[in-house]
Formats: structure tokens, C-alpha cells, sequence
């Protein structure tokens, strides 16, 4: 029950945390650039997160006796399409930007 409450009071307080930054860079750059700026940042850290918890699950998963050659694990259908749909995309608008 403390965990709990304890989490909850921890998410509020990142809200109110993200908000003020939110209200002070609405401030200088404007609403809109304020709310990319905040959620690219947010999308940062939680992907730098999650990296570190990938590394840490790995990490606890990892033998000493695996060989050092062993072969990497194969990239998931849903990422690569997104990959490549990012990809494509990023070379259109490059394009499009060039000409």
C-alpha cells in the first residue's frame, strides 16, 4: 500500500515537474514548440530507460559460458517495417527538401 502511494506521488510530482518546464518554455518559444520540445524530450527518456532495462535484463540473462561468437538475436518483423517506414519517409521529405 506504501509502494503504491508512494508511486502515486511520484507520478503527480513528474506531472507538476513537466508542466512547469512546459509553462516556462511556452513562455519563450511559444505553445507549440514548447509541447514538441517537452514531448521529444520525455520520448528520450523513456527510450534511454528502457535501453538501460534492456542491458540490465540482458545482463542478468548472460552465462559465463556462452561463447563470445554466439549469434545476434534477429530484429522482430513490427521493427524493421517501422524502421524502414521511417526510413523511406526521412528520404522523401530530403527530396522534397533539396528541390
Amino acid at each position: 500500500m506504501l509502494m503504491t502511494t508512494a508511486g502515486v506521488i511520484g507520478a503527480s510530482g513528474c506531472g507538476f515537474v513537466v508542466f512547469a518546464a512546459f509553462s516556462a518554455l511556452r513562455l519563450l518559444v511559444g505553445t507549440e514548440i514548447s509541447a514538441l520540445g517537452i514531448g521529444i524530450a520525455l520520448l528520450l527518456l523513456a527510450g534511454l530507460l528502457a535501453r538501460h532495462a534492456r542491458g540490465l535484463e540482458a545482463e542478468s540473462a548472460r552465462g559465463d559460458d556462452l561463447p563470445l561468437d554466439a549469434p545476434l538475436p534477429q530484429t522482430d518483423p513490427a521493427t524493421l517495417a517501422v524502421f524502414t517506414a521511417a526510413f523511406v519517409l526521412g528520404r522523401r521529405l530530403a527530396d522534397r527538401w533539396r528541390g
